[in-house]
């Protein structure tokens, strides 16, 4: 029997449009699963972050509408804000099926894909100023993603230019935009991205805060399920703060870095500022750098024993100290985080001009209390009796605060400077004679070593009571 042109053309066509939706819905069921998968992926990186505080950030699935060609998906990320009051943010996901989504073939993408979703902030009582201070109205953040078949997800974050007037503040930004991009084989994420300017208004002050050029750069692996490693760079163009009856202060050239790793229960992590050129009142004042950093760290003792003196500290009178009750509680909280015997340090705090720099380090190692530490009376003996060793280094030198000083006073720069070198004559010479600090080429420094009782004071091997006895009449000097 045979069959005209047009019924084996209907007949292609349908088999065409049955292989296409079955094929739409497996992709769409893929996609499912991958998305759940990448939700769980998000909050355990959420929660391996050393730096963010209990309760964790948590994003959820709140409703997954299946169909044969596209998904409608609705999210929220709940976290709690500086207040402690508890916050969402939801967003609607409208998710094309592949192997060719339209919404990709649409935006120009025509590689075959499982799914392509367009995310959309949604309206929230928390975040409603925000939606009402977006130019020409909608949704103030929008977010593209294409899920190829073998996992890998390429996100898109678009944010919209907005003027956002809130309780205390009022907040403007540029349009910005930010790719991130996602490997489940490598469970490796990388992120970039960038906003122009941001400014920062508090109306009952007068302060000003002005951000340009911000470029946002992180990457990560997450090793399982208790271990990975992280980095973050943030540079800043300009920074401009404004103040009533006060100079303006510039910053130049603004770096700041952020490396952390956990393993199990423990992280490490180094947070690190460079600022090219710092300005006041249009004077060069020189470049600054900071660099802070935390070695064994007990993530979730340390996360207790923050909220319980956060507690504390609310509640508690100044006045009358810590009471016994307290007293028991912190050290109860502080033996989980000496028994890793963290170390933290900063190193370096550093300031330079032409003429020369300064700086300091400090580095404190932690052990576990023995048996005389965790028998000693009061908080502060348990304390001393983990610390370990404690190491500052200090350097000041005279070239620089006469630089500095000239800066500072542009108008009458030989007389600031003058005024500036008799300074330091008479408070480095008064420390040099007590034995306190060393003076070569015009730079004082200072070092000093605290370990098993012991000071090493500039090379100088004292029990602490010797060193108590020059420091003393210091000490005391200063509450005269």
């Amino acid at each position: 029997m045979s069959r005209s042109p047009a019924a084996v053309a209907v007949v292609g066509a349908l088999v065409l449009v049955g292989a296409y939706a079955g094929a739409s819905w497996y992709a769409g069921r893929e996609a499912e699963s991958e998305i759940e998968r990448f939700v769980e992926q998000v909050n355990l990186g959420l929660a391996a972050q050393w730096t963010v505080s209990e309760p964790q950030p948590l994003l959820r699935i709140d409703d997954y509408q299946r169909g044969w060609f596209s998904s409608q998906i609705r999210y929220t990320l709940a976290y709690r804000d500086d207040a402690g009051r508890a916050r969402d943010l939801h967003f609607q996901d409208d998710l094309a099926h592949g192997p060719l989504p339209w919404a990709a073939l649409r935006a120009g993408d025509w590689r075959p894909a499982m799914a392509y979703s367009r995310l959309s902030l949604t309206p929230s009582d928390a975040w409603r100023a925000w939606f009402d201070g977006v130019e020409g109205g909608g949704s103030p953040l929008t977010i593209d993603t294409r899920i190829a078949f073998d996992g890998k997800i390429h996100t898109v974050w678009q944010l919209r230019a907005a003027k956002v007037n809130g309780e205390d503040t009022q907040l403007a930004f540029d349009a910005g935009r930010m790719t991130v991009d996602y490997d489940p084989g490598t469970r490796a994420t990388e992120a970039q991205g960038s906003l122009g300017e941001l400014g920062l208004v508090a109306p009952e002050t007068g302060e000003r805060l002005r951000l340009r050029d911000v470029t946002i750069q992180s990457n990560g692996v997450l090793a399982d399920d208790s271990g990975g490693q992280t980095h973050y760079r943030l540079s800043i163009g300009q920074a401009l703060l404004e103040q009533p009856d006060t100079p303006v202060v510039e910053m130049h050239g603004l770096e700041v870095g952020l490396d952390a790793a956990r393993t199990g229960a423990l992280a490490d992590g180094r947070l690190r500022y460079a600022l090219d050129q710092l300005r006041v009142g249009g004077a060069d004042m020189g470049r600054l750098e900071f660099g802070a950093s935390a070695q064994r760290l007990d993530v979730a003792a340390f996360q207790a024993l923050r909220r319980d003196w956060e507690r504390i500290a609310a509640t508690g009178d100044e006045s009358e100290g810590l009471s016994p009750e307290d007293e028991a509680m912190l050290r109860e909280r502080l033996g989980p985080v000496l028994a890793a015997g963290p170390s933290v340090a900063i190193d370096p705090l550093r300031w330079l001009n032409a003429q020369g720099r300064s700086q300091a380090t400090l580095a404190v190692d932690f052990t576990a209390p023995g048996e005389a530490g965790a028998d000693a009376a009061g908080l502060g003996a348990f304390i001393e009796g983990a610390l370990r060793q404690v190491r500052l280094d200090v350097e000041v030198s005279k070239a620089m605060l006469l630089e500095t000083a000239r800066r500072a006073n542009p108008a009458d720069a030989e007389r600031a400077a003058a005024m500036a070198s008799m300074a330091f004559d008479h408070v480095s010479g008064r420390l040099v004679r007590a034995g306190l600090i060393g003076l070569e080429g015009g730079v004082a420094r200072l070092a000093f070593i605290y370990g098993a009782g012991r000071v090493i004071l500039n090379g100088r091997d004292m029990p602490v009571v010797d060193f108590l006895a020059l420091v003393s009449p210091w000490l005391l000097g200063a509450f005269e």
